[in-house]
């Protein structure tokens, strides 16, 4: 069957028949946004990637897609699209629309044989050079290794650095390797890409193998464009497509508190280089927290600079953290709410961005249970009061704004 003969109400996807996510524990998905699975089968330590593609889960997943049935794995992108924005699977429908046209699909969700990975998602490693709050020990090295020597909970690995060609039943690298000569894309995230052996050993083999004409893209905190010898800017001059999208949240001391491990004159001076040597190949990509939201109008006027005529970089304030729960903006009381939605909703609606505007209001002004809302701030502030003490910093001084309801946050035991 080809992808216009499907039904109607289909709900397809390309990444479940073309894409791969590795992420450092070892588990195989789809794409980043699908939701965790702790299915066994879905983790390379046990299986290979090719079984994996193709076992029990995966295929139901691309069943259910095909007959128009939301499977629960990708309730992010549905959520999104019920609010209406358009999510991760309508961008990439709109990306890949010529693979997608010549896909041969199965009606019994399988794989063939040839259906090859075409879009590789590598953040294989948990290696970083920061340790944001809002992160955990999962996705950066430093929080786990910081976790483990200060004998706080919440450590899942024996060592600072997870990486899951640690215990793959196959080399990782190698079947990426094999892939090379059909893959469109590869998406660098972390850890920190640009520190990870993996994604230089890929792009070096991509020029070996003549294949500079697939899309690279990236999230990185761009704090080091200099790793092992290994130079961006002029290993990327080799391709015909590279997308850099930077992680920067918030701006001067704040971006230093809230993603620890920043030098935020180093990252600017980074960026500014970045933006002159790959002009309009540039992304700056906002998380918004709890700790940040106050900081939001500041941070777009200062990505404002990097909007000349000739060479804008495009300004994503789409993703709000929403897990873990005790960082999202809803934790804020109303007031506080109302006062920074008056400062953001117009700079919102003026950003390219058109999901943006309706999820810091969907975020802001949803609903929580009032036992629930105390528990998660409690959590919030049991959290960072942990942190402050292990990083010798504190809160109040780097969000003043937060000084008075955080004081007044009652722990519950």
């Amino acid at each position: 069957m080809q992808y216009k003969d499907l039904p109607i109400n289909n709900k397809f996807c390309p990444l479940p028949w073309i894409g791969t996510m590795i992420s450092p524990n070892g588990l195989c998905m789809s794409c980043c946004v699908q939701k965790q699975s702790t299915n066994p089968t879905n983790f390379i330590e046990n299986n290979t990637i090719a079984d994996i593609r193709n076992n029990e889960f995966n295929t139901k997943l691309r069943m259910d897609m095909i007959s128009g049935i939301q499977n629960t794995s990708c309730e992010q992108c549905w959520h999104t699209e019920a609010n209406g924005a358009d999510s991760l699977r309508q961008i990439r429908i709109s990306e890949y629309q010529d693979v997608i046209d010549n896909l041969d699909i199965q009606l019994d969700g399988s794989l063939l044989p040839s259906d090859d990975i075409l879009h590789w998602d590598v953040r294989q490693t948990n290696l970083c050079n920061m340790k944001c709050v809002t992160c955990g020990p999962g996705l950066s090295s430093l929080w786990n290794g910081e976790l483990r020597r200060n004998k706080m909970s919440n450590s899942i690995g024996t060592r600072d650095i997870i990486d899951a060609s640690d215990n793959s039943l196959e080399d990782i690298l190698q079947t990426v390797k094999k892939s090379i000569p059909r893959v469109s894309s590869f998406y660098f995230a972390g850890g920190e890409p640009l520190i990870s052996d993996m994604h230089w050993d890929i792009l070096y083999e991509l020029i070996l193998q003549e294949r500079t004409d697939v899309k690279l893209s990236y999230n990185t905190n761009l704090l080091k464009m200099n790793y092992k010898g290994h130079n961006a800017i002029e290993t990327w001059s080799h391709f015909e497509q590279v997308y850099v999208g930077v992680s920067i949240d918030c701006i001067g001391p704040r971006a230093e508190y809230v993603r620890k491990g920043t030098k935020w004159n180093t990252v600017e001076s980074n960026f500014k280089t970045l933006y002159n040597e790959l002009p309009n190949q540039i992304g700056l990509h906002i998380t918004t927290s709890v700790m940040t939201i106050a900081a939001l109008q500041e941070t777009l006027e200062w990505a404002a600079q990097w909007q000349q005529p000739s060479n804008k970089i495009k300004i994503y304030a789409n993703n709000l953290v929403y897990d873990p729960a005790k960082m999202s903006i809803n934790i804020l009381p109303n007031d506080m709410k109302n006062k920074y939605w008056q400062t953001i909703k117009t700079p919102l609606r003026q950003l390219d961005d058109a999901n943006a505007y309706s999820l810091f209001e969907e975020e802001l002004f949803s609903t929580i249970p009032q036992d629930q809302l105390d528990h998660l701030r409690s959590e919030f502030k049991i959290i960072i009061n942990a942190l402050d003490q292990v990083r010798k910093t504190n809160i109040k001084t780097y969000c003043p704004e937060l000084a008075e309801w955080f004081d007044g946050i009652e722990i519950i035991c």
